[in-house]
C-alpha cells in the first residue's frame, strides 16, 4: 500500500501509514534488487529516502549492495521507522551486515550516535 497525505505538493506520502495519511492506494512493489537483475543494471549510487520505509529498502538492495557496492544517500524518519515497527537498531546491523561506513556531515559516525537520533537526518553510505 502507498499512503498518501492528501495535500497538493507533500514530501510526507509513504510506504508506511502515519497520521497524515488520508488514503490508501495500492501499487505493485519490487525490490532494488529486482529491478537491477530485470534490466542488467549497473548501480553506481541510490538515493533512500522512503519516510521511513528504509529497513525494508536496504534488506530489498542486499545483493545490490553486497556485490555492486554503490554509494547512497540514506534519510532517515525515526518517527516513521518505529510507527513501521522497525528500530534504527535494525538499520544499523544491516548497514554493518553490508560493510558500509556510515557518514554524517563529513564525518564518520558510530552506532550510539546513529541510533539515538530523534530526528529527521540524512547519512551517506560508503562501501569498505
Amino acid at each position: 500500500m502507498f499512503f498518501d497525505t492528501g495535500d497538493e505538493i507533500s514530501n510526507a506520502n509513504s510506504l508506511v501509514k502515519t497520521g497524515r495519511s488520508k488514503a490508501e492506494i495500492e501499487v505493485p512493489l519490487t525490490t532494488v534488487d529486482a529491478f537491477a537483475a530485470e534490466r542488467n543494471l549497473r548501480v553506481h549510487c541510490i538515493k533512500i529516502d522512503v519516510e521511513g520505509a528504509e529497513l525494508g529498502v536496504l534488506k530489498g538492495a542486499r545483493n545490490t549492495f553486497l556485490d555492486q557496492r554503490p554509494v547512497a544517500r540514506l534519510g532517515l524518519h525515526p518517527s516513521f521507522i518505529a510507527q513501521n515497527g522497525h528500530s534504527l537498531e535494525e538499520i544499523w546491523q544491516v548497514l554493518s551486515d553490508y560493510k558500509l561506513t556510515v557518514v554524517f556531515d563529513g564525518q564518520v559516525v558510530e552506532r550510539d550516535w546513529f541510533c539515538s537520533q530523534p530526528e529527521l537526518f540524512d547519512v551517506n553510505l560508503l562501501p569498505f
